[in-house]
Protein backbone atom coordinates (compact mmCIF):
# COMPACT_ATOMS: atom_id res chain seq x y z
CA UNK A 1 0.00 0.00 0.00
CA UNK A 2 2.74 2.12 0.97
CA UNK A 3 4.10 2.14 -2.75
CA UNK A 4 0.87 2.68 -4.30
CA UNK A 5 0.66 5.39 -2.60
CA UNK A 6 3.80 6.45 -3.50
CA UNK A 7 2.49 5.99 -6.88
CA UNK A 8 -0.44 7.69 -6.90
CA UNK A 9 1.06 10.91 -6.00
CA UNK A 10 3.76 10.83 -8.29
CA UNK A 11 1.27 10.08 -11.46
CA UNK A 12 -0.97 13.13 -9.80
CA UNK A 13 -0.08 15.57 -13.21
CA UNK A 14 0.30 12.27 -15.52
CA UNK A 15 -0.65 13.28 -19.41
CA UNK A 16 -1.76 9.18 -19.79
CA UNK A 17 -2.45 10.06 -23.57
CA UNK A 18 1.00 11.58 -24.16
CA UNK A 19 2.57 8.73 -21.65
CA UNK A 20 0.65 5.50 -24.15
CA UNK A 21 2.14 7.17 -26.62
CA UNK A 22 5.69 7.44 -25.61
CA UNK A 23 6.09 4.36 -23.71
CA UNK A 24 4.44 2.86 -27.90
CA UNK A 25 7.33 4.87 -29.42
CA UNK A 26 9.79 3.17 -27.32
CA UNK A 27 8.62 0.24 -27.77
CA UNK A 28 8.56 0.06 -31.53
CA UNK A 29 11.61 1.88 -31.68
CA UNK A 30 13.51 -0.94 -29.05
CA UNK A 31 11.76 -3.65 -30.99
CA UNK A 32 12.61 -2.62 -35.02
CA UNK A 33 16.28 -3.07 -33.74
CA UNK A 34 17.35 0.98 -33.50
CA UNK A 35 16.95 2.70 -30.38
CA UNK A 36 17.40 6.11 -31.99
CA UNK A 37 14.33 5.93 -33.81
CA UNK A 38 13.49 8.93 -31.26
CA UNK A 39 15.91 11.05 -33.19
CA UNK A 40 15.96 9.99 -36.57
CA UNK A 41 11.83 9.57 -37.22
CA UNK A 42 12.30 13.89 -38.50
CA UNK A 43 9.22 15.73 -39.37
CA UNK A 44 6.25 16.58 -37.29
CA UNK A 45 6.00 13.80 -35.19
CA UNK A 46 9.80 13.81 -34.17
CA UNK A 47 9.08 17.72 -32.93
CA UNK A 48 6.00 16.17 -31.33
CA UNK A 49 7.46 13.76 -29.28
CA UNK A 50 10.48 15.93 -28.02
CA UNK A 51 7.57 18.29 -26.69
CA UNK A 52 5.88 16.00 -25.16
CA UNK A 53 8.97 14.67 -23.39
CA UNK A 54 9.91 18.14 -22.56
CA UNK A 55 6.84 19.18 -20.73
CA UNK A 56 6.23 15.73 -18.94
CA UNK A 57 10.34 16.42 -17.94
CA UNK A 58 9.65 20.11 -16.72
CA UNK A 59 5.94 18.87 -14.79
CA UNK A 60 8.26 16.02 -13.36
CA UNK A 61 11.19 18.04 -12.24
CA UNK A 62 9.40 21.38 -10.92
CA UNK A 63 7.88 19.63 -8.21
CA UNK A 64 10.10 18.67 -5.57
CA UNK A 65 9.97 15.53 -4.22
CA UNK A 66 8.10 13.64 -7.81
CA UNK A 67 11.44 12.56 -9.18
CA UNK A 68 12.70 10.52 -6.22
CA UNK A 69 9.09 8.89 -6.01
CA UNK A 70 9.08 8.27 -9.23
CA UNK A 71 12.26 6.06 -9.17
CA UNK A 72 10.69 4.56 -6.02
CA UNK A 73 8.00 3.04 -7.75
CA UNK A 74 9.94 2.14 -10.89
CA UNK A 75 12.01 -0.61 -7.97
CA UNK A 76 8.89 -1.40 -5.67
CA UNK A 77 5.25 -1.22 -8.08
CA UNK A 78 4.06 -3.93 -9.70
CA UNK A 79 3.95 -4.01 -13.71
CA UNK A 80 1.51 -1.58 -14.61
CA UNK A 81 3.01 1.01 -11.89
CA UNK A 82 6.44 0.36 -13.33
CA UNK A 83 5.20 1.29 -16.43
CA UNK A 84 3.97 4.50 -15.80
CA UNK A 85 6.92 5.50 -13.78
CA UNK A 86 9.23 4.05 -16.71
CA UNK A 87 7.25 6.07 -18.92
CA UNK A 88 7.87 9.48 -17.46
CA UNK A 89 11.42 8.94 -16.21
CA UNK A 90 12.09 8.27 -19.55
CA UNK A 91 11.18 11.70 -20.60
CA UNK A 92 13.44 13.22 -17.77
CA UNK A 93 16.45 11.12 -19.21
CA UNK A 94 15.54 11.95 -23.03
CA UNK A 95 17.23 10.45 -26.00
CA UNK A 96 19.08 11.94 -28.88
CA UNK A 97 17.88 15.64 -29.08
CA UNK A 98 15.67 15.16 -26.34
CA UNK A 99 18.08 14.67 -23.33
CA UNK A 100 18.65 16.50 -20.93
CA UNK A 101 22.04 16.30 -19.11
CA UNK A 102 20.95 18.18 -15.97
CA UNK A 103 17.84 16.24 -15.48
CA UNK A 104 19.67 12.95 -16.03
CA UNK A 105 22.46 13.76 -13.29
CA UNK A 106 19.44 14.62 -10.89
CA UNK A 107 17.76 11.08 -12.15
CA UNK A 108 21.10 9.35 -11.50
CA UNK A 109 21.51 11.15 -7.59
CA UNK A 110 17.91 9.09 -6.66
CA UNK A 111 19.16 6.12 -7.51
CA UNK A 112 17.39 5.60 -11.57
CA UNK A 113 20.39 3.28 -12.21
CA UNK A 114 19.91 0.95 -9.36
CA UNK A 115 16.17 0.83 -10.02
CA UNK A 116 16.34 0.03 -13.32
CA UNK A 117 18.34 -2.84 -12.30
CA UNK A 118 16.07 -3.91 -9.58
CA UNK A 119 13.28 -3.49 -12.01
CA UNK A 120 15.37 -6.03 -14.63
CA UNK A 121 15.89 -8.58 -12.17
CA UNK A 122 12.73 -8.68 -10.93
CA UNK A 123 11.35 -9.71 -14.84
CA UNK A 124 14.21 -11.94 -15.31
CA UNK A 125 13.15 -14.11 -11.97
CA UNK A 126 9.82 -14.90 -13.81
CA UNK A 127 9.33 -17.58 -16.34
CA UNK A 128 10.53 -16.39 -19.77
CA UNK A 129 7.47 -18.20 -21.88
CA UNK A 130 5.39 -16.07 -20.26
CA UNK A 131 7.13 -12.84 -20.55
CA UNK A 132 7.47 -12.50 -23.67
CA UNK A 133 3.79 -12.92 -24.65
CA UNK A 134 2.94 -10.35 -22.08
CA UNK A 135 2.58 -7.01 -24.29
CA UNK A 136 2.66 -5.05 -20.76
CA UNK A 137 5.95 -6.65 -20.15
CA UNK A 138 7.51 -6.09 -23.54
CA UNK A 139 6.78 -2.42 -23.38
CA UNK A 140 8.63 -2.26 -19.75
CA UNK A 141 11.69 -3.92 -20.96
CA UNK A 142 11.75 -1.50 -24.16
CA UNK A 143 11.82 1.66 -21.77
CA UNK A 144 14.11 -0.28 -18.90
CA UNK A 145 16.60 -1.01 -21.76
CA UNK A 146 15.93 2.40 -23.43
CA UNK A 147 17.24 4.30 -20.48
CA UNK A 148 19.67 1.95 -19.12
CA UNK A 149 21.51 2.52 -22.70
CA UNK A 150 20.86 6.35 -22.69
CA UNK A 151 22.40 6.59 -18.95
CA UNK A 152 25.44 3.74 -19.92
CA UNK A 153 26.48 4.84 -23.67
CA UNK A 154 27.62 8.80 -22.68
CA UNK A 155 31.43 8.27 -24.28
CA UNK A 156 32.45 11.02 -21.64
CA UNK A 157 31.44 9.50 -18.25
CA UNK A 158 31.87 5.48 -18.05
CA UNK A 159 31.00 6.01 -14.01
CA UNK A 160 27.17 5.00 -14.86
CA UNK A 161 28.70 1.49 -16.56
CA UNK A 162 31.06 0.43 -13.51
CA UNK A 163 28.53 1.21 -11.28
CA UNK A 164 25.76 -0.89 -13.41
CA UNK A 165 28.86 -3.76 -13.53
CA UNK A 166 29.57 -4.26 -10.40
CA UNK A 167 25.88 -4.44 -9.11
CA UNK A 168 25.46 -8.05 -11.55
CA UNK A 169 24.89 -5.88 -14.58
CA UNK A 170 26.05 -8.04 -16.93
CA UNK A 171 24.38 -11.33 -16.25
CA UNK A 172 21.55 -9.30 -15.78
CA UNK A 173 20.90 -8.52 -19.49
CA UNK A 174 22.08 -11.79 -20.59
CA UNK A 175 19.11 -12.90 -18.40
CA UNK A 176 17.21 -10.37 -20.20
CA UNK A 177 18.00 -11.27 -23.89
CA UNK A 178 16.25 -14.93 -23.58
CA UNK A 179 12.71 -12.60 -22.28
CA UNK A 180 12.88 -10.20 -25.12
CA UNK A 181 10.67 -11.01 -28.01
CA UNK A 182 11.61 -8.59 -30.22
CA UNK A 183 14.69 -9.34 -32.72
CA UNK A 184 15.54 -5.80 -32.53
CA UNK A 185 15.08 -5.73 -29.02
CA UNK A 186 18.07 -8.40 -28.74
CA UNK A 187 20.40 -6.32 -31.25
CA UNK A 188 20.39 -3.61 -29.32
CA UNK A 189 20.56 -5.20 -25.93
CA UNK A 190 23.55 -6.73 -27.19
CA UNK A 191 24.97 -3.73 -28.66
CA UNK A 192 24.97 -2.15 -24.91
CA UNK A 193 26.89 -5.05 -23.83
CA UNK A 194 29.63 -4.19 -26.71
CA UNK A 195 30.05 -0.65 -25.88
CA UNK A 196 29.95 -2.19 -21.74
CA UNK A 197 33.01 -4.17 -22.68
CA UNK A 198 34.89 -1.08 -24.25
CA UNK A 199 35.29 -0.02 -21.09
CA UNK A 200 38.01 -1.91 -19.44
CA UNK A 201 39.52 -5.18 -20.08
CA UNK A 202 37.91 -6.29 -16.95
CA UNK A 203 34.36 -5.59 -17.79
CA UNK A 204 35.21 -6.71 -20.89
CA UNK A 205 36.48 -10.52 -19.48
CA UNK A 206 32.96 -10.53 -17.75
CA UNK A 207 30.76 -9.38 -21.16
CA UNK A 208 33.10 -12.33 -22.91
CA UNK A 209 32.45 -14.72 -20.15
CA UNK A 210 28.43 -14.67 -20.82
CA UNK A 211 28.71 -16.09 -24.16
CA UNK A 212 28.86 -13.15 -26.41
CA UNK A 213 30.07 -14.38 -29.72
CA UNK A 214 27.43 -17.37 -28.86
CA UNK A 215 24.59 -14.10 -28.73
CA UNK A 216 26.15 -12.24 -31.86
CA UNK A 217 25.96 -15.51 -33.89
CA UNK A 218 22.46 -16.03 -32.50
CA UNK A 219 21.22 -12.90 -33.92
CA UNK A 220 22.69 -13.50 -37.73
CA UNK A 221 20.15 -16.46 -37.39
CA UNK A 222 17.71 -17.73 -39.50
CA UNK A 223 14.81 -16.95 -37.68
CA UNK A 224 15.96 -13.24 -37.98
CA UNK A 225 14.96 -10.64 -40.79
CA UNK A 226 17.23 -10.33 -43.07
CA UNK A 227 17.65 -6.50 -42.14
CA UNK A 228 18.45 -7.96 -38.57
CA UNK A 229 20.95 -10.37 -39.65
CA UNK A 230 22.35 -7.86 -42.05
CA UNK A 231 22.62 -5.09 -38.84
CA UNK A 232 24.28 -8.28 -36.46
CA UNK A 233 26.71 -8.84 -39.48
CA UNK A 234 27.77 -5.46 -39.54
CA UNK A 235 28.40 -5.51 -35.93
CA UNK A 236 30.39 -8.31 -35.87
CA UNK A 237 32.71 -6.33 -38.16
CA UNK A 238 32.80 -3.46 -36.32
CA UNK A 239 33.79 -5.39 -33.10
CA UNK A 240 36.19 -7.51 -34.23
CA UNK A 241 37.87 -4.41 -36.10
CA UNK A 242 37.69 -1.80 -33.65
CA UNK A 243 37.63 -3.94 -30.03
CA UNK A 244 37.48 -0.39 -28.39
CA UNK A 245 35.33 1.16 -30.38
CA UNK A 246 37.78 4.49 -30.81
CA UNK A 247 38.82 5.37 -33.93
CA UNK A 248 41.80 7.22 -33.21
CA UNK A 249 43.76 4.78 -31.31
CA UNK A 250 46.28 2.09 -32.49
CA UNK A 251 44.25 -0.80 -31.42
CA UNK A 252 44.73 -3.74 -32.92
CA UNK A 253 41.50 -6.33 -34.37
CA UNK A 254 40.69 -8.90 -31.97
CA UNK A 255 41.84 -11.94 -33.16
CA UNK A 256 40.50 -13.98 -30.49
CA UNK A 257 37.31 -12.72 -30.53
CA UNK A 258 37.21 -13.83 -34.20
CA UNK A 259 38.27 -17.43 -34.23
CA UNK A 260 35.45 -17.60 -31.04
CA UNK A 261 32.67 -16.04 -33.42
CA UNK A 262 34.08 -18.41 -36.06
CA UNK A 263 33.98 -21.29 -33.38
CA UNK A 264 30.39 -20.20 -32.05
CA UNK A 265 28.97 -21.09 -36.13
CA UNK A 266 29.44 -17.55 -38.06
CA UNK A 267 30.87 -18.79 -41.03
CA UNK A 268 27.86 -21.15 -41.56
CA UNK A 269 24.93 -18.09 -41.15
CA UNK A 270 27.08 -15.56 -43.06
CA UNK A 271 27.54 -17.83 -46.52
CA UNK A 272 23.89 -17.95 -46.26
CA UNK A 273 23.45 -14.60 -46.79
CA UNK A 274 25.30 -14.18 -49.63
CA UNK A 275 22.80 -16.43 -51.83
CA UNK A 276 20.83 -13.60 -54.26
CA UNK A 277 17.80 -14.22 -52.38
CA UNK A 278 18.87 -11.02 -50.36
CA UNK A 279 19.24 -7.98 -50.76
CA UNK A 280 22.79 -6.78 -52.12
CA UNK A 281 22.89 -4.69 -48.65
CA UNK A 282 22.40 -7.85 -46.69
CA UNK A 283 24.86 -9.90 -49.19
CA UNK A 284 27.38 -7.20 -49.43
CA UNK A 285 27.64 -7.00 -45.63
CA UNK A 286 27.93 -10.81 -45.13
CA UNK A 287 31.05 -10.44 -47.20
CA UNK A 288 32.23 -7.51 -45.02
CA UNK A 289 32.37 -10.04 -41.96
CA UNK A 290 33.28 -12.97 -43.73
CA UNK A 291 36.39 -11.15 -44.63
CA UNK A 292 36.60 -9.89 -41.42
CA UNK A 293 36.56 -13.00 -39.57
CA UNK A 294 38.91 -14.33 -42.47
CA UNK A 295 41.95 -11.67 -42.09
CA UNK A 296 41.84 -11.17 -38.72
CA UNK A 297 42.20 -15.06 -37.75
CA UNK A 298 44.12 -17.09 -40.74
CA UNK A 299 43.79 -20.07 -38.80
CA UNK A 300 39.52 -19.69 -38.94
CA UNK A 301 40.07 -19.49 -42.96
CA UNK A 302 39.51 -23.21 -43.45
CA UNK A 303 36.78 -23.44 -41.34
CA UNK A 304 34.93 -20.76 -43.52
CA UNK A 305 35.67 -22.79 -46.54
CA UNK A 306 35.07 -25.95 -45.26
CA UNK A 307 31.18 -24.07 -44.47
CA UNK A 308 31.04 -24.14 -48.14
CA UNK A 309 32.25 -20.57 -49.29
CA UNK A 310 33.42 -21.01 -52.79
CA UNK A 311 30.36 -21.75 -54.61
CA UNK A 312 28.36 -18.74 -52.86
CA UNK A 313 31.25 -16.69 -53.67
CA UNK A 314 31.84 -17.71 -57.32
CA UNK A 315 28.03 -16.28 -57.85
CA UNK A 316 28.40 -12.94 -56.37
CA UNK A 317 30.93 -12.58 -59.15
CA UNK A 318 28.10 -13.80 -62.27
CA UNK A 319 27.64 -11.26 -65.18
CA UNK A 320 23.67 -10.42 -63.63
CA UNK A 321 25.25 -9.16 -60.26
CA UNK A 322 25.43 -5.56 -59.21
CA UNK A 323 28.45 -3.73 -58.96
CA UNK A 324 28.71 -3.54 -55.74
CA UNK A 325 27.76 -7.60 -55.33
CA UNK A 326 30.78 -8.05 -57.67
CA UNK A 327 33.77 -6.17 -55.97
CA UNK A 328 32.24 -7.63 -52.77
CA UNK A 329 32.68 -11.25 -54.61
CA UNK A 330 35.86 -9.99 -55.49
CA UNK A 331 37.35 -9.11 -52.40
CA UNK A 332 35.86 -12.27 -50.85
CA UNK A 333 37.76 -14.05 -53.25
CA UNK A 334 40.91 -12.54 -52.42
CA UNK A 335 39.88 -12.98 -48.66
CA UNK A 336 40.10 -16.65 -49.06
CA UNK A 337 42.80 -17.25 -51.56
CA UNK A 338 45.42 -15.51 -49.94
CA UNK A 339 47.74 -16.05 -46.59
CA UNK A 340 48.49 -14.35 -43.54
CA UNK A 341 48.77 -10.92 -44.87
CA UNK A 342 50.60 -10.11 -41.77
CA UNK A 343 53.36 -12.19 -43.21
CA UNK A 344 54.70 -9.86 -45.96
CA UNK A 345 53.71 -9.89 -49.32
CA UNK A 346 50.47 -11.44 -50.71
CA UNK A 347 50.81 -15.34 -50.73
CA UNK A 348 48.25 -16.92 -52.90
CA UNK A 349 47.02 -20.60 -51.67
CA UNK A 350 47.50 -22.86 -54.55
CA UNK A 351 44.56 -24.99 -53.78
CA UNK A 352 42.42 -21.97 -52.87
CA UNK A 353 43.13 -20.06 -56.19
CA UNK A 354 42.89 -23.73 -57.94
CA UNK A 355 39.36 -24.75 -55.99
CA UNK A 356 38.37 -20.82 -57.41
CA UNK A 357 39.53 -21.69 -61.02
CA UNK A 358 37.27 -25.12 -61.57
CA UNK A 359 34.29 -23.53 -60.88
CA UNK A 360 34.48 -20.35 -62.97
CA UNK A 361 35.77 -17.39 -61.33
CA UNK A 362 38.66 -16.69 -63.82
CA UNK A 363 36.24 -16.53 -66.58
CA UNK A 364 34.01 -14.03 -64.32
CA UNK A 365 36.36 -12.18 -63.19
CA UNK A 366 37.79 -11.90 -67.19
CA UNK A 367 34.51 -10.84 -68.08
CA UNK A 368 34.28 -7.94 -65.24
CA UNK A 369 36.98 -6.18 -66.95
CA UNK A 370 34.63 -5.68 -70.24
CA UNK A 371 34.04 -1.80 -70.66
CA UNK A 372 30.47 -2.53 -69.54
CA UNK A 373 31.68 -2.85 -65.98
CA UNK A 374 32.25 0.62 -63.82
CA UNK A 375 35.71 1.63 -63.32
CA UNK A 376 36.47 0.62 -60.28
CA UNK A 377 35.19 -3.01 -60.64
CA UNK A 378 37.47 -3.68 -63.29
CA UNK A 379 40.75 -2.49 -61.48
CA UNK A 380 39.30 -4.90 -58.52
CA UNK A 381 38.69 -7.56 -60.99
CA UNK A 382 42.14 -6.98 -62.19
CA UNK A 383 43.79 -7.26 -59.03
CA UNK A 384 42.35 -10.87 -57.61
CA UNK A 385 43.23 -12.60 -61.23
CA UNK A 386 46.93 -10.64 -60.10
CA UNK A 387 46.42 -13.00 -57.25
CA UNK A 388 45.35 -15.94 -58.75
CA UNK A 389 47.98 -15.69 -61.62
CA UNK A 390 50.38 -15.97 -58.09
CA UNK A 391 49.16 -19.25 -57.67
CA UNK A 392 51.88 -20.69 -60.66
CA UNK A 393 49.47 -23.41 -60.82
CA UNK A 394 48.82 -25.35 -64.43
CA UNK A 395 45.04 -25.24 -63.85
CA UNK A 396 45.05 -21.86 -62.90
CA UNK A 397 47.36 -20.91 -66.20
CA UNK A 398 44.79 -22.80 -68.53
CA UNK A 399 42.04 -20.97 -67.21
CA UNK A 400 43.96 -17.83 -67.54
CA UNK A 401 44.85 -18.13 -70.99
CA UNK A 402 41.57 -19.43 -71.99
CA UNK A 403 39.69 -16.39 -70.58
CA UNK A 404 41.50 -14.01 -72.68
CA UNK A 405 42.86 -11.87 -70.18
CA UNK A 406 45.70 -10.30 -72.30
CA UNK A 407 43.29 -8.61 -75.02
CA UNK A 408 40.73 -7.86 -72.20
CA UNK A 409 43.91 -5.88 -70.63
CA UNK A 410 44.82 -4.31 -73.23
CA UNK A 411 41.24 -3.02 -74.30
CA UNK A 412 40.98 -1.76 -70.78
CA UNK A 413 44.23 0.28 -71.32
CA UNK A 414 42.52 1.63 -74.33
CA UNK A 415 39.99 3.63 -72.19
CA UNK A 416 41.02 6.73 -71.64
CA UNK A 417 37.82 8.09 -69.80
CA UNK A 418 39.87 5.35 -67.01
CA UNK A 419 42.71 7.48 -66.08
CA UNK A 420 40.50 9.91 -64.32
CA UNK A 421 39.86 7.14 -61.68
CA UNK A 422 43.71 6.17 -60.79
CA UNK A 423 46.34 8.15 -59.45
CA UNK A 424 49.57 8.56 -60.58
CA UNK A 425 52.11 6.11 -60.77
CA UNK A 426 55.05 4.97 -59.19
CA UNK A 427 56.56 3.22 -62.01
CA UNK A 428 59.19 3.12 -64.71
CA UNK A 429 57.40 4.81 -66.85
CA UNK A 430 59.02 7.72 -69.23
CA UNK A 431 58.08 11.10 -68.06
CA UNK A 432 56.11 11.68 -71.18
CA UNK A 433 53.70 9.22 -69.70
CA UNK A 434 53.50 10.40 -66.15
CA UNK A 435 50.18 12.78 -65.53
CA UNK A 436 49.28 12.87 -68.91
CA UNK A 437 46.58 10.95 -71.75
CA UNK A 438 47.24 7.37 -70.02
CA UNK A 439 47.48 7.48 -66.24
CA UNK A 440 48.86 3.97 -65.16
CA UNK A 441 49.13 3.01 -61.43
CA UNK A 442 50.38 0.72 -58.53
CA UNK A 443 46.54 0.24 -56.97
CA UNK A 444 45.38 -1.33 -60.88
CA UNK A 445 48.29 -1.34 -63.66
CA UNK A 446 51.00 -2.70 -61.75
CA UNK A 447 49.55 -6.13 -60.08
CA UNK A 448 48.17 -6.08 -64.22
CA UNK A 449 51.58 -5.75 -65.89
CA UNK A 450 52.41 -8.41 -63.01
CA UNK A 451 49.92 -10.82 -64.03
CA UNK A 452 51.14 -10.03 -68.17
CA UNK A 453 54.56 -10.99 -67.00
CA UNK A 454 53.15 -14.28 -65.77
CA UNK A 455 51.09 -15.07 -68.48
CA UNK A 456 53.59 -14.57 -70.92
CA UNK A 457 56.73 -15.71 -69.02
CA UNK A 458 55.18 -18.83 -67.66
CA UNK A 459 52.55 -20.35 -69.99
CA UNK A 460 55.34 -21.99 -72.35
CA UNK A 461 52.59 -23.47 -74.09
CA UNK A 462 51.04 -19.93 -75.32
CA UNK A 463 53.61 -17.56 -74.23
CA UNK A 464 55.06 -16.76 -77.94
CA UNK A 465 51.54 -16.18 -79.25
CA UNK A 466 50.27 -13.93 -75.97
CA UNK A 467 53.66 -11.69 -76.29
CA UNK A 468 52.67 -11.54 -80.54
CA UNK A 469 49.79 -10.38 -79.12
CA UNK A 470 51.01 -7.74 -77.09
CA UNK A 471 53.27 -6.28 -80.10
CA UNK A 472 50.21 -6.80 -82.15
CA UNK A 473 49.01 -4.42 -79.55
CA UNK A 474 51.10 -1.61 -80.30
CA UNK A 475 49.02 0.00 -83.26
CA UNK A 476 45.47 -0.07 -81.11
CA UNK A 477 47.08 1.84 -78.93
CA UNK A 478 47.55 5.20 -80.89
CA UNK A 479 49.99 7.96 -79.00
CA UNK A 480 50.35 4.99 -76.19
CA UNK A 481 53.13 3.68 -78.46
CA UNK A 482 55.59 3.32 -75.19
CA UNK A 483 53.71 1.54 -73.32
CA UNK A 484 54.83 -1.39 -75.31
CA UNK A 485 58.20 -0.39 -74.07
CA UNK A 486 57.66 -0.61 -70.57
CA UNK A 487 55.70 -3.89 -71.29
CA UNK A 488 59.21 -5.26 -72.72
CA UNK A 489 60.64 -4.27 -69.23
CA UNK A 490 57.90 -5.73 -67.65
CA UNK A 491 58.48 -9.25 -69.03
CA UNK A 492 62.61 -9.14 -68.51
CA UNK A 493 61.75 -8.68 -64.91
CA UNK A 494 62.97 -5.11 -64.37
CA UNK A 495 58.85 -3.96 -62.74
CA UNK A 496 58.06 -6.27 -60.31
CA UNK A 497 54.02 -6.24 -59.42
CA UNK A 498 52.67 -4.80 -56.35
CA UNK A 499 50.71 -7.05 -54.06
CA UNK A 500 47.46 -6.29 -53.60
CA UNK A 501 46.21 -3.67 -51.27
Amino acid sequence: MASQGLGQSALEMEASDQMRRLGENAQEAFASGNPDTLRQDGGDMMEGMLKEMEIVRKRVLEKPGVLPQLVAQLRMGDVDQQSKAAEMLFCVVGQGPGRDVAATKQALECGLLQAILTGIQSITAQPSSRLRQDQDTQQLISLLVAMLSQLTMEKSDQAPIHTAVSQGGVKLLRSLFDVIASEGGQQNLVSMLWHWSTCTEDIRQQVMGIGMPELQVSLLGLQHSPVQRQTAADQLSAYVSFPTQQEDSNQKPDSRLAADLVHAGAPMQLIEMLSSRYHDQVRCSAAQAICTLATFSPKSKMNIIAAGAYHPVVAMLQRSESPAVKEAGCHLTVTLATGDPGAGPIFTQPEAAVQFAAIGAISALADMLRPVNKPSTRITAILVLHVMANAYEDRVQKALVSAQVVPLFLELLRDLHFSKYIDTPSLHCSKSMKGRDLVLAPAGVTPALGLLDWTSARCESSSTVLWQKLQASESPLGPHGQLLHHLQHVKRGRVISSPIG
